[in-house]
């Protein structure tokens, strides 16, 4: 929301929520304007007519939810995507970083999982580790400018 804020050159009022839900329910009540949440926790109370879904922050639609915009697409050039990942120890061996990948890629591909995640409104993403690598170090990239500009410090 901070890096929204910026490019569109306005502020907001951080309010923490404990919560997806509790979120929902203080934008529903009208006690919050906006939120920036997963897609699981916003399409029940959309389909419902209680909120409007006004855009993705993917860089792409969602394929759960193809007709609505990027924030790109409604004119706020901000990408964000929420994501998990696995990290070991950085002294662990390439080989055994390199089985678990393995093995994650194959759990991956597995119909139980698919459809666990497909229940959520999240997408797999297989890669190597060196991929994964190099997207930490792009978040990092990323979002240190957003930090700095909006002055964020840890509490």
């Amino acid at each position: 929301m901070e890096a929204v804020a910026l490019k569109a050159g306005t502020k907001l009022v951080h309010v923490p929520y404990p919560s997806s839900p509790q979120a929902m329910t203080a934008v529903i009540r009208g006690d919050a304007q906006i939120a920036c949440l997963p897609a699981i926790a916003v399409t029940p109370q959309a389909s419902s007519g209680a909120v409007k879904i006004l855009a993705v922050s993917t860089a792409k639609r969602s394929p759960y939810l193809p007709d609505v915009p990027t924030l790109t697409e409604v004119g706020i050039d901000v990408e964000a995507d929420a994501w998990n990942g696995l990290i070991a120890p950085g002294g662990t061996p390439k080989v055994l970083i390199d089985q678990i990948n393995r093995d994650v890629v194959a759990i991956m591909q597995s119909k139980k999982v698919r459809d666990k995640l497909t229940a959520q409104l999240m997408e797999p993403v297989r890669g190597t580790p060196e991929e994964f690598r190099a997207r930490i170090d792009g978040e990092i990239a990323r979002w240190a400018p957003v930090i700095k500009a909006a002055k964020i410090k840890i509490n």
